[in-house]
This record gives structure tokens, sequence and C-alpha cells, in this order.
């Protein structure tokens, strides 16, 4: 808990530039100052950076890497259970992601929770795994240590740095980002929290829909939409920590602790702070009276307080466990799994499937591979599947291209594993 002002370096990389914004927090308020935009970062003259100088060792430094940089993959897990099986996945990433464990940095989100069927309560919706190499973001770390005296102290992507921006005063809203070959991918929030990451970007407006864009996008694209500057990034880092406590595990940093473990001591220390300000200073032993008081309480309670946290945390279990279950079938009750199954069935041996999409009667499917068309043929041959086509351009990667494809899924394929 937070009793001090404190003031934080923000920084963004945007394309080659790096910004810097600056964010004063105190108990109840925070303040934010555009910074210097440094050119050409990574090849700019000691004039230019002479605007840049170390900071204290008080003050957190923070940076925000670009969406673009990044792969990111819906996984069905909280912010909780993500801290707990991080290094198990972090050892095998390389089966989700094309990075070694080496050089993966990952990074997690949890979503907003989605309601349940009785309307009365709400269920976890899982979050978003998110990747980027070590060695692409090196040489900023080495720049930025030498010109700031110290290495960031926690490092997010532009995904986490959205909740901070403003966009709790939404009830929907969409940021638009381009993806690392330019192709727009849209980002969904309800009130500030995430719902998606990394979707298609919608081909026009929606009037119940607030739209927002990052920088690099082409503003002809999406004329109403509102344009997120770097700056706002950088300063949206730091305030999503103090907004939304729990929700993000960075790429470099620890986890904000979420609202529930802060609640009781933040309590306690309000109700201690009440009495020193209110207590006559003569009155030493009603004070202590007090504390001994409030001290006992707070014994008598914590067994309670542990009881209900058991019971809460056995229920989030068996709503995961439940909602699990429910993910293995299709709204018509046709098995996922074999769908999933037959998508990869279909994939050369150097293809990567990004994500599978399924609806009852068809399938999308978004990778890389050496030859998209062979893989075209290859849908068109499958008994699982047909009228397969492109949904976007393919674009050259290392090793081969892009793909965005959909298909039909055939009725033999219906509740058969391929």
């Amino acid at each position: 808990m937070q009793f001090l002002s404190r003031t934080h370096t923000c920084l963004a990389i945007d394309h080659d530039d790096l910004v810097v914004s600056f964010v004063r927090t105190t108990p109840l308020e925070i303040h934010t100052a555009l910074g210097p935009r440094i050119g050409s970062y990574l090849d700019a003259s000691d004039a230019d950076r002479s605007e840049l100088a170390p900071i204290d060792g008080a003050d957190k430094l923070t940076l925000v890497i670009p969406g673009a940089w990044c792969a990111s993959r819906p996984m069905p897990l909280s912010s909780q259970r993500w801290e707990k099986s991080r290094s198990e996945i972090a050892s095998s990433i390389d089966s989700i992601f094309p990075l070694s464990p080496d050089d993966a940095l990952l990074e997690f989100i949890q979503f907003a929770p989605a309601p349940s069927s009785d309307e009365s309560a709400e269920l976890p919706a899982g979050g978003v795994l998110i990747a980027v190499s070590r060695e692409q973001l090196a040489p900023w770390i080495e720049h930025i240590t030498r010109d700031f005296g110290r290495a960031p102290d926690r490092i997010v992507s532009s995904h986490a740095a959205l909740l901070g921006v403003g966009l709790q005063r939404h009830e929907r809203a969409i940021v638009i980002e381009p993806d690392a070959v330019g192709a727009p991918m849209a980002h969904s929030f309800s009130h500030g929290e995430p719902c998606s990451f990394d979707e298609s970007a919608p081909a026009g407006a929606n009037a119940s829909v607030v739209q927002l864009a990052l920088p690099g996008l082409d503003q002809n694209a999406y004329p109403d939409a509102s344009r997120i500057d770097a700056h706002d990034l950088a300063s949206g880092a730091q305030i999503a920590e103090r907004l939304c406590p729990g929700i993000i595990s960075p790429f470099l940093g620890r986890r904000t602790p979420s609202l529930t473990r802060m609640a009781m001591p933040a309590v306690i220390a309000a109700v201690a702070i009440l009495i020193l300000a209110t207590a006559p200073i003569s009155s030493r032993a009603r004070l202590q009276a007090g504390l001994d008081a409030l001290a006992a309480e707070q014994a008598t309670l914590a067994p309670l307080v542990d009881q209900v946290q058991q019971r809460r945390a056995t229920t989030e279990q068996l709503i995961r466990n439940t909602q699990r279950v429910r993910a293995l079938t299709s709204e018509d009750g046709e098995p996922m799994l074999s769908l999933l199954a037959a998508g990869h069935a279909v994939l050369p041996p150097d293809g990567y499937l990004y994500r599978a999409r399924f609806t009852p009667n068809a399938i999308e499917l978004r990778g890389q591979c050496s030859a998209v068309g062979d893989l075209l043929r290859e849908i068109e041959s499958s008994t699982h599947f047909s009228d397969a086509e492109r949904l976007s351009p393919s674009a050259p990667v290392d090793g081969g291209a892009t793909f965005d494809i959909a298909a039909t899924v055939s009725n033999a394929s219906a509740g058969a594993a391929p």
C-alpha cells in the first residue's frame, strides 16, 4: 500500500523511437507529464539523447513494447494459476510459439469475467499468453541501461498498457493495432477490462462500440477511430498497475497483488491511522486500548476470512473444471478436439498454427507454413473440410508465409475423430 508520492519514468517503443512519460502517484491521485521523444533511438547521437538522465533508485522504470513484436495465444488460466504454472509452461514454450525457452519472455493478462448462466455471478474467462523474443529486445535494454543508469524494473506489452489509457468510461471499446505485417488487429474491452486480444479487426464502425487506434495504423482505413498516442501507452503501463491489480503478470517485474489480498491490510492500516489522527496526545492509554481491541478483533476474524477464502478457492476450481468440460464441445454438441486434430493433420511438418476458431459448421485456421497453396489443396482433399478460402492475403515471414483460411466442416466428420 502506497503512502508517499512517487514519480515513475515510463518508456514506450514507437517504431524506431523511444517515448518518455512521467507518472506521479499519491495515495489518492495520479498525475502524468509528457517527456521527450528520441527519434531513431538505437542510432541517436549523444546530443539527441542529452534529455535523458539516470533516474532515482527509488522510482520505477517501466518499458512498453509494441504489440507487433509479440505473439499471443488464449489460455484457460487465471493470473493466479499462471503464476503457479509459469515455470512449467516456459520450459516447453517452443510447443506453443516458434521461440526457444531461452529466448522467450512471457506475459499473461487475465480477461474480464464472463456472465454465468444464472445471471447472478460471473465466471472466469481465462486470459491471453503473450511472448516476445529476448534477442529482439536486447539492444533496447542495453541502450536504456546506458542512458537511465539501470535496466527497466518492469516490461509490459502495449496490450497491458491499454488497461490504463482510460477505457473504463466506455461500455464497449475496440482498440485497433497493426500487426507485424501491417494488418489491423482488434483488442476488445468492456468498461476498461480486457475481453479479447489480436482478433480480426472489424471492417466498419459500430455505433455501440467506441473505436480507438494505436500508432502505425492507416488513418484512412479507420477515419472515425480516436488516436492513442505513444505517450498515452507509456503512462498507461503505470496507471494500469494501479487500476487493474492482479490482472497483469508482466514480461519482467512482479504481478501487483489483487484487491482481495490488499483489502484486509488496507482496512487495518486505515483504522489505525484514524485512531492516531483523532485521539488526543494526552490519552495514550486510550489509544493503546483501541489498538489492542483492533488487534483482538483482527485475530477473531482471521480464521473466518481464511475459511471463506478456502471455500471460494474450491468453488472457483469447480467452476473452472466445468468450463473446461463445456469448452470441449461446440454449441451443437460436435467435438471440437476432433476438429482441432483434423486442422493440425492438414498442416505440413514445417507449419505453425497460431489459432483456430470454430463454429458449428466451419473452422478458421491462422498460422504460417512454407507453401500456402499446398495447404489449401490439402484442406480441400481432406475428408473433414471443404470449400477452403483465404480470409486475408498471405504475408512473407521467416521460413514461409502466413495464412488465414476458412473451411466448411464436412458432414462426414461430424462427431468423428480424424
